[in-house]
């Protein structure tokens, strides 16, 4: 299971590794487009111990209702349509291309195909649990929802730095899809001069 550096969940898979234990962890599939949009908030904007389901609540206007796992001590998505629960498995790894030894990945957020992760982590899956007539809708990049869903962060942070160091500056941010939501930032300021 990939898990990017530096986000939340890979610390805590980072330290209960360090202490010997497995790390209890649910995979909640078919959710609000609200929470996909808050799970791609990162830092600066959402520094580590922020809350990304408190960024989808606010979209939502409501909180995200969460509920027990039924075979681990962890929280799910009330209203997913699908969730895996189990177990990231501390000291056990497996290569990415394991089944095709092919060396290569699935494709990168910018859209070309990066060497395939020689240690990846393992989850031990415990419980599946779904709806009746569960709907399965996932991303996978890189496509034009992914970069877009990717850029919403990256022009959050891009505002908040702007306006801290030029308040008023800034009008607009937009984190265009042709640089992967993160390479490529178009900014439209404020003109109070028309010399040129």
């Amino acid at each position: 299971m990939f898990l990017a550096a530096g986000r939340h969940i890979e610390v805590f898979r980072q330290k209960a590794e360090a202490a010997g234990k497995p790390l209890p962890i649910t995979i909640n599939m078919g959710l609000d487009p609200a929470i996909y949009i808050g799970a791609c908030f990162e830092a600066p904007t959402t520094p580590f111990g922020y809350n990304e389901l408190g960024v989808a609540g606010a979209l939502r206007q409501r909180p995200v209702e969460l509920v027990q796992g039924v075979s681990v001590p962890e929280k799910a998505i009330a209203r997913a349509e699908i969730v895996i629960e189990g177990e990231l498995l501390p000291g056990v790894r497996v290569r990415e291309d394991q089944h095709t030894n092919s060396g290569h990945a699935m494709p990168e957020f910018p859209g070309y195909c990066g060497g395939a992760n020689p240690s990846l982590p393992v989850i031990k899956v415990k419980a599946v649990t779904m709806r009746n007539n569960a709907i399965l809708q996932t991303l996978v990049g890189p496509g034009e929802e992914h970069t877009t869903l990717a850029g919403l962060p990256t022009e959050a942070s891009i505002w908040n730095a702007v306006e801290a160091a030029i308040p008023g500056f800034l009008q607009n941010v937009y984190a265009h899809t042709a640089g992967g939501g993160k390479f490529l930032g178009i900014l439209q300021v404020k003109k109070t001069s028309t010399r040129r």
